[in-house]
């Protein structure tokens, strides 16, 4: 359940994004956009509850993307950090 961490930030970022591009009538943009966050809130307290049943080792869970590039052992990495911290902060702004 911890994979779907990368969807927190995605579904809003996709929905605001068709919502800028789209031309959307006015009463459906409210719906999508409420949707967008109440996804997101779902998504959230799932995650949290997956992360409270089953801690992960040292407390943080570390989701890649992808890598950047790979120069001469250099990789940096597109990823998303999660830890207690992160997990208060995640179930708390969507809500």
């Amino acid at each position: 359940m911890l994979d779907l961490l990368w969807l927190i930030p995605a579904i809003p970022f996709v929905s605001a994004l068709a919502l800028a591009v789209l031309p959307v009538p006015r009463k459906l943009v409210a719906w999508i956009a409420v949707g967008a966050t109440a996804a997101s809130a779902v998504v959230s307290l799932l995650v949290a509850i997956a992360f409270l049943s089953a801690p992960p080792v040292a407390n943080a869970y570390t989701q890649v993307l992808w890598t950047w590039f790979d120069v001469g052992g250099l990789h940096p990495e597109i990823a998303f950090y999660f830890d207690p911290l992160s997990l208060i902060m995640t179930v708390v702004v969507p809500s």
